[in-house]
C-alpha cells in the first residue's frame, strides 16, 4: 500500500476569500467577509487520537462518526465569517494574575454574522454540487495517470 500525504500527515491547504452578498450591499465589493480552507484529511487511529485530545472528544464518539471512512482520504472545507460584527467579551475574575479570565467569544449571537457564515454554507453547498460532476471525470484521469 502506498502512502497518501494524509497519513505521512503532510497537509496541503488551499484558501479562499467571497465577498458576501451583505458585504456588496454596503459597497464593500473589495473586502471578502468568508474565507474558504480546503484540506485533505485522512482518517486513521492518529488523526482520531488527535482530534480526541485536542478537542475533549471520547474516541468511541468519533469512532461512530467516522467509522465509515476509517482508511480513506478525503478533504474537509472550514466556512470562516473573517469579519464578524459581535465582539466577545474577555473579564478577569479576581486580582490574582494567575487566576484564568473568563472568555465569552459570543459566536453567532449577531444575526448578520450568522447571515454571512449562511451564506458562506450555501455558496459550499453549490461548490460541493459541482465539484461531484466532476468526480467521475477527475478519477478517470487519475487512473491514467497512474497507468
Amino acid at each position: 500500500m502506498q502512502p497518501t500525504p494524509g497519513s505521512l500527515g503532510l497537509a496541503t491547504l488551499t484558501n479562499g476569500f467571497l465577498v458576501s452578498s451583505i458585504a456588496k450591499s454596503r459597497g464593500e465589493m473589495n473586502w471578502p467577509d468568508i474565507q474558504y480552507i480546503v484540506s485533505e484529511l485522512t482518517v486513521n487511529k492518529a488523526m482520531l487520537m488527535l482530534l480526541s485530545e485536542s478537542r475533549n472528544i471520547k474516541e468511541s464518539v468519533l469512532k461512530q462518526y467516522f467509522g465509515p471512512v476509517d482508511g480513506k482520504d478525503g478533504f474537509v472545507i472550514s466556512i470562516l465569517a473573517v469579519r464578524p460584527k459581535q465582539r466577545g467579551e474577555v473579564k478577569l475574575v479576581s486580582s490574582n494574575p494567575i487566576d484564568y479570565p473568563t472568555v465569552d467569544p459570543k459566536y453567532l449571537s449577531n444575526q448578520q454574522d450568522m447571515d454571512v457564515l449562511m451564506e458562506g454554507c450555501f455558496f459550499n453547498f453549490g461548490f460541493n454540487s459541482e465539484l461531484m460532476k466532476y468526480s467521475l471525470i477527475l478519477s478517470f484521469l487519475f487512473c491514467i495517470k497512474s497507468m
